[in-house]
């Protein structure tokens, strides 16, 4: 799995309209259906992921934070 910062946005930059087919088709897809493969890809990525050694994604995207991690979040700050 790739994890080089600058690697991932070079690749994405140079696959760009690979990505525009790619979202197109998956529009014409079963949501339902994209929505379960994309939770359980992220599962995946997510276990092998140190968000420690970057947390990158926190400074960009919106992290995903369940209820349990916001419970837990909040004890450290009392």
């Amino acid at each position: 799995m790739e994890t080089n910062l600058e690697r991932i946005k070079r690749l994405s930059e140079e696959r760009d309209e690979e990505n525009w087919r790619f979202r197109t088709f998956l529009k014409g897809r079963d949501e339902d259906e994209v929505d379960a493969q994309v939770h359980r890809l992220y599962e995946e990525v997510a276990a092998a992921i140190d968000c420690t050694a970057c947390g990158n994604c926190c400074g960009v995207t919106w992290p995903c934070v369940s209820g349990e991690d916001v419970d837990r979040l909040a004890k450290r700050l009392l």
